[in-house]
């Protein structure tokens, strides 16, 4: 039997119903930070999940386009943030990628824990991990996986859930 190429229609509803179903998957959103000689980065994440219990471990996805992996390589650290759904500001500073020369920390309540990655006060919850392992999964994104160290529990409130009407984006 020969293979005839998928015409190109079917390819295309293919592909909306694929991003309309990875949609339906729940996210939250963190702040993912991490620090190395003096300098720290923060970016949004929303792809985390536990993987482990004994140790303790959680994976996230991260864009490789963001500057802040070479921080997650040398450090071999970084933290999770969990943020407020009601907490406007962590993500109008963190939304996007900041340059070297930017500190979106500049006037936030931060502190440390094991790591030395920034754990923000207004945090609903914070995950000090130790980098185990990072996997270049031949896509546009990486995954990462850390040992969870240390841990703060800071605010209170509801974290936010969200859906996306289109699995392909943010």
């Amino acid at each position: 039997m020969d293979e005839q190429a998928v015409p190109r229609e079917v390819e295309n509803q293919t592909r909306e119903i694929i991003g309309k179903a990875l949609g339906r998957l729940p996210q939250g959103i963190f702040l993912l930070t991490a620090a190395h000689e003096h300098r720290q980065r923060g970016v949004l994440v929303s792809w985390v999940q536990q993987v482990g219990f004994d140790p303790p471990m959680v994976m996230f996805a991260l864009n490789k386009s963001l500057q802040i992996g070479p921080f997650i390589h040398e450090s071999r650290s970084f933290a999770l943030n969990q943020i407020a759904a009601d907490d406007k500001l962590t993500p109008r500073r963190f939304s996007f990628d900041l340059t070297v020369k930017q500190d979106a920390f500049e006037t936030l309540d931060v502190r440390r824990l094991t790591t030395g990655s920034p754990i923000l006060a207004r945090a609903l919850a914070s995950l000090d991990c130790e980098l185990v392992r990072h996997f270049d999964i031949e896509g546009d994104h990486d995954i990462y996986v850390g040992r969870i160290v240390d841990a703060a529990i800071s605010g209170e409130g509801d974290p936010p859930v969200h859906f996306r009407e289109d699995g392909f984006g943010y």
